[in-house]
């Protein structure tokens, strides 16, 4: 989380694994939070556990 804050990236893609089907990024509270505060989802052709973020231009 710390490269996160110091090198934000510009997207962020949420990729579930289909080997790992209950994995939800509600389980990783300060990720959840950081995209939430920076980032806003990108519409498109995507399955819809899946997740493409781009980063706020206002956020540091």
């Amino acid at each position: 989380m710390n490269d996160l804050h110091a090198k934000p990236p510009a997207v962020i893609v949420v990729d579930p694994r289909a080997s790992e089907p209950g994995l939800q990024l509600s389980d990783y509270p300060p990720l959840q939070q950081l995209i939430q505060n920076c980032y806003q989802r990108v519409g498109g052709q995507l399955p819809s556990n899946w997740g493409v973020y781009t980063r706020n231009a206002s956020c540091r």
